[in-house]
């Protein structure tokens, strides 16, 4: 890729990101249109790259073709933002109405932090609730939430549904680890940070009062969901950018010599300064909006920022992408498959966060056995 393109890309970024007109001198000596676009898409910020794109002096625009197909997906997005504003307000008042209150995890909570909150990529609800009997109640409130679409499934952390042309996961945790270490600082720190007590915060949306945890916890929640994306698949630039508007908007709100014992507690501070080196050097946000930012960080965050842009929003577009995909019928060498593709990318990844990885891989590789033996078993 041309250093030019990606210079382009990233002030078009930037320019959605943060409201100020696009440095038009980067277009002067033209665009490959084409290019950019894929890249926005593969990021997931296409909303972002239009509101940049349109702030361009007329002359410097999109190809008229590509403005009409902007414009249709900005539209979809933001209808698909109304329509989980719709379905998440019916989902917090069914539970309320039955007595459960639960918390709004990052998503539709975050998309508020934008400027314009209807061009952010949506994706699912994730929604927790606390206690292992609101968790069942809940999970059979919202199986009464319409019809039945696609496959229901339940896994060690949620229970997923599909309502309303909507995604909806009911979360019994916030978020699990694989590494049985790293899972018990996880729930350790869930506890001091979203149990009881911790001030919730609450924000209207659809026109109904929903919880969203503490900035306490969300501010390390969204940079944990970012590194445990980076291990597992990939991560794409739209979650950076969520992290950015965050610590931006709620900055004001955090302690920092909590968010440091936290941060040392979960073992993320090296992985928020890889992130934040990103962020303030990439994604425009400024510097003294970052705690704990170092420039010493620079080398291994561009090369995870080399892995960001060739694999794409969740790893979908990388080399590593057809990991779920393998044509093989048979399921042990589908598995097999997968697991040579998981490892490759942690091969990868080893130069950056090689903490991390020598944490993550022998227990990846344990549970897949475990998960083979009873696949056989059944």
């Amino acid at each position: 890729m041309e250093k030019n393109t990606l210079m382009q890309f990233f002030e078009l970024v930037r320019s959605g990101l943060w409201g100020h007109p696009a440095d038009s001198g980067l277009f002067c000596g033209g665009a490959d249109w084409k290019t950019l676009f894929r890249m926005a898409s593969m990021q997931a910020l296409v909303g972002l790259f239009a509101d940049g794109a349109g702030t361009l002096p007329k002359e410097l625009m999109p190809p008229s073709e590509l403005v009409r197909r902007l414009y249709v997906l900005v539209e979809a997005t933001r209808r698909a933002n109304l329509q989980l504003d719709s379905v998440l307000a019916e989902l917090v008042t069914l539970l309320r109405e039955n007595g459960i209150e639960g918390v709004l995890l990052k998503g539709q909570g975050l998309s508020r932090d934008y400027l314009v909150p209807g061009h952010r990529m949506c994706g699912d609800i994730d929604f927790y609730v606390a206690g292992k009997e609101n968790y069942l109640r809940s999970c059979e409130l919202v199986r009464s939430m319409g019809e039945k679409e696609g496959e229901e499934s339940e896994s060690d952390k949620h229970f997923h549904f599909n309502r309303k042309g909507c995604q909806i996961e009911i979360h019994k945790r916030p978020a699990t680890d694989i590494n049985p270490f790293a899972d018990r600082r996880l729930k350790r720190w869930t506890r001091l940070r979203l149990g009881e007590g911790c001030g919730m915060r609450t924000l209207e949306i659809g026109g109904v009062a929903v919880n969203l945890p503490p900035a306490a916890f969300d501010s390390v929640f969204i940079l944990q969901h970012i590194s445990n994306h980076m291990l597992k698949g990939g991560v794409g630039l739209r979650q950076l950018c969520d992290w950015c508007r965050y610590l931006y908007v709620h900055g004001g709100e955090i302690d920092c010599l909590q968010l440091s014992r936290d941060l040392d507690m979960l073992h993320l501070k090296e992985n928020w300064q890889l992130m934040g080196y990103i962020a303030v050097n990439m994604l425009g946000l400024p510097e003294e909006m970052m705690p704990f930012y170092t420039p010493r960080a620079e080398k291994k965050a561009m090369r995870c920022l080399e892995i960001i842009l060739s694999s794409g929003n969740f790893g979908k577009y990388g080399k590593n992408a057809s990991a779920g995909h393998h044509a093989c019928t048979n399921v042990m060498l589908r598995k097999m498959h997968s697991c040579s593709l998981v490892l490759s990318r942690q091969a990868g990844l080893l130069k950056v966060i090689p903490r991390d990885v020598l944490a993550y891989v022998p227990w990846y590789i344990l549970d897949g056995v475990r998960r083979a033996i009873a696949t056989d078993k059944g």
